[in-house]
């Protein structure tokens, strides 16, 4: 499966996600565990803040702007005004890397791997439901 980016008419679920990487500059982000095979993902846009997600190959990139190589790649710039807050609910076992400048992170009921920080954002990291 080839890598689609796109501004808008992203699906709101995505089959075979192993892997789901999200930055943002001061949208907030909740990724909850659960029973499913797919991630799913709800956006809440403010203003017209900027949006970019790619996937393919098991992933599930949200907020990263590769040049045509894909070798080079970096965060979009959005504002306090100008952004989107996401919800995910994804698989228990999948891999969750989330980087956020100013937004709140919440991660819930996830078993897999969880690298998750914020830099003036409330982090909050609940433990796995037993399960």
């Amino acid at each position: 499966m080839s890598t689609t980016d796109t501004m808008l008419g992203s699906p709101s679920s995505f089959d075979g996600v192993r892997t789901l990487d999200v930055r943002t500059d001061h949208g907030d982000v909740e990724v909850v565990g659960a029973d499913v095979t797919d991630v799913r993902v709800t956006r809440r846009a403010r203003g017209a803040g900027p949006r970019v997600e790619s996937w393919g190959d098991g992933s599930l990139t949200v907020g990263l702007v590769c040049d045509d190589t894909g070798s080079i790649c970096g965060p979009i710039r959005d504002t306090a005004e100008s952004h989107t807050d996401y919800a995910f609910v994804v698989p228990r076992d999948i891999e969750v890397t989330i980087r956020s400048d100013h937004g709140d992170v919440t991660v819930r009921g996830v078993t897999g791997k969880v690298d998750a920080r914020t830099e003036t954002g409330r982090l909050r990291q609940d433990a796995p439901a037993p399960g």
